[in-house]
């Protein structure tokens, strides 16, 4: 599809990931970083102008020095790395950051692969006659030998690793643990459930639902695909191998989560003119967005109407942070409830992450009530079993190019806290209904707490 079909939003791609209906999740996902404390690297989406007002807490002795990286305030934003801030006692410099930092292809935290685990590999891997290169940096050859080619060019997700022989399923083991391949689960049943995921960007509906995707399954649909914004500086400068890796990276995501996708094809905030000078808004900042971009606005929602006419359950961003592209999703999906186009009984509001991690939830949503014109919108927890948290961390860490292991890690924790007064369940992930769409949700969230004791889990 043309730069200009991506940017008309004309032209949509549909894919099917899933064998049958299901979902997987997982809370925190697996990252490069050495320390739970530091970002290995520029924000996931970091903005600037109207935003760049964000403050960085920072305590020491005297004569004690610390290396501090702000954490990332949101996942989509200009090209520069916020500053490195160094503190001696009461006094704090400020370093500004020309490139991140290099990242290290180990994880932290892999899951072990079981033998039905479908390894899938990574888009960002680049072969030529004598060596292999990684998000841009050479691979060491002990760990991808010149001979591993038809081996690396098998693990597409279709086979279980039990299907290789020992040496085969040692090699590919170690690339798992290096971060080259992740571990798609075995496909699950198809489910009772027919859920759409409405996710301005991808990696959106992964990083606020998937525990809740890997356990239904579903579609996902991602609105603004078309995005060229990393923060590994190799691909900086290759803006269209950037945008294309983006999109692989959500299919793999979806794979391992057992949804199918759709790409609307729209041109992501971060290149579009009116944004230039910031586009972290706010929640309230909806009639903004609607009258700067009134066609691409009017686009969006034709798209919304022809997908979420199979009457499915919608899942659609809370817009917790105010990002123009969530905002305008948000209001898309509102727009097609008011012209009762969507059922609102259709209709359910996630947390965006990683925003709801440093912007209070209930605040947003309190707005987005007042907005509908209706009685509070009320929070409802799906809870998450131990597998459906592990798939949504292995399903993160595809995300190479924007996401941190820091931001799933404590996206991870969000997803504990929440559940911290049920020893049931450890993991949750937190949506908000209305009055007409509570009854649906609530047997969403019933139908997942089985899975908690089922043995399948």
């Amino acid at each position: 599809m043309s730069s200009a079909d991506r940017g008309s939003g004309r032209g949509v791609v549909e894919e099917t990931n899933a064998p049958s209906r299901s979902s997987r999740s997982t809370s925190g996902s697996p990252r490069s970083a050495s320390t739970e404390g530091h970002s290995s690297g520029s924000p996931v989406r970091s903005h600037a102008s109207r935003n760049e007002a964000r403050s960085s807490s920072v305590s020491a002795q005297a004569s004690t020095y610390m290396l501090i990286q702000p954490f990332p305030m949101c996942r989509r934003g200009p090209r520069h790395t916020p500053p490195i801030i160094i503190s001696c006692g009461c006094r704090a410099i400020l370093l500004p950051m020309s490139q991140p930092p290099a990242m290290s292809l180990s994880r932290r935290l892999p899951k072990a692969l079981a033998l039905t685990d479908r390894p899938t590999r990574l888009p960002h891997m680049e072969l030529g006659d004598s060596t292999a290169r990684f998000l841009g940096g050479e691979v060491d050859p002990a760990a991808f030998p010149s001979s591993a080619a038809d081996l690396w060019s098998g693990c597409d997700g279709t086979r279980p690793l039990e299907s290789w022989g020992p040496a085969d399923r040692e090699l590919i083991g170690r690339w798992h643990a290096a971060g080259l391949v992740v571990a798609a689960p075995s496909p699950r049943p198809a489910s009772a459930f027919s859920l759409t995921f409405v996710s301005p960007h991808p990696d959106d509906a992964q990083l606020a639902l998937g525990s809740t995707v890997f356990r239904f399954g579903g579609r996902v649909v991602d609105v603004f695909s078309h995005e060229t914004w990393t923060r590994v500086p190799y691909y900086q400068d290759r803006p269209e191998l950037a945008s294309r890796l983006l999109i692989e990276e959500e299919r793999v995501a979806c794979h391992v989560l057992g949804a199918d996708l759709t790409l609307l094809g729209h041109l992501d905030g971060a290149n579009r003119p009116a944004w230039r000078e910031g586009f972290l808004l706010g929640a309230d900042a909806a009639d903004e967005v609607r009258s700067t971009e009134p066609e691409l606005f009017e686009r969006i929602t034709d798209d919304l109407d022809r997908e979420l006419s199979d009457g499915s359950l919608v899942l659609a961003p809370l817009a917790v942070g105010g990002h123009v592209d969530h905002l305008l999703v948000r209001e898309a999906v509102c727009e097609l409830v008011a012209n009762k186009s969507v059922e609102p009984e259709r209709v359910v509001f996630y947390e965006d992450m990683p925003y709801s991690l440093f912007t209070d939830a209930v605040v947003d949503t309190g707005r987005l009530s007042e907005r509908l014109g209706g009685p509070a919108l009320t929070p409802v927890l799906i809870p998450g079993s131990p597998q459906s948290a592990e798939a949504k961390r292995e399903s993160l860490w595809p995300y190479r190019l924007q996401v941190l292991e820091t931001v799933a890690n404590r996206i991870g924790r969000y997803g504990r806290n929440l559940m911290e007064a049920d020893p049931t369940a450890g993991f949750a992930e937190r949506v908000w209904v209305s009055a007409d769409s509570a009854r649906a949700v609530r047997e969403l969230a019933a139908a997942a707490r089985e899975d908690l004791s089922s043995p399948a889990e």
